[in-house]
C-alpha cells in the first residue's frame, strides 16, 4: 500500500519525490486510488484518501531504472561496517561485499538504513525501541476465482494472532534478529496451513517498524501536531487516521555532534506515538529528499550541517 499523500479531508499535504514516487509505483500498471485525485493536484472533493496499492516488484524495478538514468553507481549485496572519522567529519565510510572490504571517500553522508547503522557506528547519540513480533507474507488461495494471491498478516497491531506472552524483540541485535525470523516463520506457516492454504513468499528482510532513531538537535513529539516550524522541509499526515499533520523540522534530521551526517527515514529524530507516523513510505522519502539536497549543499560550501543556510534548503525544495 502506498500511503497516502493527504490529511484526510481532501487536502494533499506532502508532495516532491513523495509524490513523484507515488506515480512512478503504477507506471507499469495497477492503481486503485480514486480517481478524484489527480497527479499534481492539492485538494478534491474525496471521501477516501490519496493512496494506492501497487505491485512492489514493479516498484523496485522502476526505481532501480530511475537510479540508472540519474548515473547513480548501484552497489547491490553490499553491507555498511563502520566510518572514518577526523574530529566531528566522516571522511570515509567502509562497505564490505564479494570484492572484499572498501572505503569511500564522503564529503556528506545520508543515513537511509532505516537502523541508524551509520550514526550508531559514528558515535551519534540515538534511542532504541523494541518490538513485537509482525508477519506480513503472500499466500494462494486456490478456491478464490479472482484475486488468488493475498496478504496474510499477524502482529501486536496489524491483524493480531500473536500466541499469549509473545516478547519483543530488539532489531538491532543479532540474536533477537534470527529469533525474531525464526519466530515469524513458524507462526505464519502455522496459522497459513491451518486454512489448508500454500505459502506464496516469505518476507524479503526482517520486519521490525522500528528499531534506532537519531536524537538530534530537535525530536518530533506527538505536541506537534499542526505545530509550524521555521525550519520546516515539508508536511506529512498521518497515515492511520484524518485530520492530523505535522511539519517536519530539518533539524530533526542532523545532530551538532556530527558535521556532514544526516538521517532520512524512519531513523530521524522523532519520539513516541509521532515515530510510527514518521517511519513510513511518504515521509522517508521526503526526509530523504531534503537530506540529499543539504548533503549537497554540506559538499558544496564545506559548512557543517547545523550551519547551513535553511532557507536556501527550503527553496531549493
Amino acid at each position: 500500500i502506498y500511503l497516502p499523500l493527504c490529511d484526510g479531508l481532501g487536502n494533499k499535504v506532502i508532495g516532491g519525490i513523495s509524490e513523484e514516487f507515488f506515480w512512478e509505483s503504477i507506471r507499469y500498471g495497477g492503481g486503485t486510488m480514486d480517481p478524484v485525485w489527480k497527479k499534481g493536484c492539492t485538494s478534491a472533493k474525496a471521501t477516501t484518501r490519496y493512496e494506492t496499492y501497487f505491485n512492489a516488484g514493479e516498484f523496485a524495478f522502476r526505481l532501480e531504472e530511475m537510479l540508472v538514468e540519474a548515473g547513480v553507481k548501484i552497489l547491490y549485496d553490499t553491507a555498511f561496517c563502520s566510518v572514518v572519522k577526523e574530529g566531528q567529519k566522516i571522511t570515509a565510510v567502509i562497505v564490505e561485499n564479494k570484492s572484499g572490504r572498501q572505503a569511500y571517500g564522503c564529503k556528506a553522508v545520508v543515513d537511509a538504513s532505516g537502523d541508524g547503522d551509520v550514526y550508531a557506528r559514528a558515535g551519534a547519540d540515538f534511542c532504541e525501541q523494541d518490538n513485537f513480533l509482525t508477519y506480513w507474507s503472500y499466500y494462494v488461495d486456490d478456491k478464490d476465482d479472482g484475486q488468488k494471491l493475498k496478504l496474510f498478516m499477524i502482529g501486536s497491531n496489524t491483524g493480531g494472532g500473536l500466541p499469549e506472552g509473545s516478547r519483543k524483540y530488539i532489531g538491532t541485535d543479532v540474536n533477537d534478529v534470527s529469533e525474531f525470523i525464526k519466530a515469524s516463520h513458524a507462526l505464519g506457516f502455522a496459522r497459513i496451513k491451518e486454512g489448508g492454504k500454500k505459502i506464496a513468499s516469505f518476507p524479503s528482510m526482517p520486519q521490525f517498524r522500528t528499531t534506532r532513531r537519531l536524537c538530534g538537535e530537535y525530536s518530533l513529539c506527538e505536541g506537534d501536531r499542526f505545530a509550524r516550524f521555521e525550519d520546516s522541509i515539508g508536511c506529512t499526515g498521518d497515515w492511520r487516521k484524518a485530520e492530523d499533520v505535522y511539519e517536519i523540522p530539518y533539524r530533526a534530521l542532523y545532530t551538532a555532534k556530527l558535521d556532514n551526517l544526516l538521517a532520512a527515514g524512519r531513523n530521524i529524530s522523532s519520539e513516541g506515538d509521532t515515530w510510527e507516523v514518521t517511519r513510513v513510505i511518504l515521509p522517508a522519502a521526503m526526509t530523504g529528499q531534503a537530506a540529499g539536497l543539504a548533503a549537497l549543499m554540506i559538499a558544496e560550501s564545506g559548512k557543517a550541517a547545523k550551519d547551513l543556510e535553511v532557507k536556501k534548503l527550503q527553496d531549493m525544495l
